[in-house]
């Protein structure tokens, strides 16, 4: 997921303008779901570590993305008044999340690489070379 941030960035910016283009563009609603993206991206670089440490389950990211997703649906009660939102702003809303979440990963992919992989020989030690005295 690291390595095709970028080209997930592109096509969640390409979602994002399209969904501005049917419908209108509420400032506060995609800021809120961007920092919303912002939290989901932090969660999931948590749970690459701890699955890097620990062999954690998949049952906990499935869970994380399950409450992302009842986090997106607060802030739609919240900011918007609990109307029943057209489909766009919907779209308007997770693109916003995914543009945050990619371009988070993207800016700072070096650092989330060594921060999840960096330190794996001091857990399990050092590789032989075979063939070297």
């Amino acid at each position: 997921m690291l390595r095709w941030s970028p080209i997930f960035l592109a096509g969640a910016c390409g979602a994002f303008l399209l969904s501005l283009k049917y419908a209108p563009f509420y400032p506060r609603y995609s800021v809120a779901s961007a920092a919303l993206g912002l939290t989901l991206g932090l969660v999931t670089v948590g749970c690459w570590r701890l699955d890097a440490r620990s062999h954690l389950n998949i049952f906990v990211i499935v869970l994380a993305v399950m409450c992302w997703e009842g986090a997106n649906w607060l802030l739609q009660e919240w900011l918007l008044g609990g109307s029943n939102i057209p489909g766009w702003l919907d779209f308007e809303g997770i693109a916003a999340n995914l543009v945050a979440l990619f371009a988070f990963l993207w800016l700072f992919r070096a650092r989330i690489h060594r921060f999840v992989f960096g330190d794996v020989e001091q857990i399990v030690g050092r590789e032989r070379r075979e063939g070297v005295s």
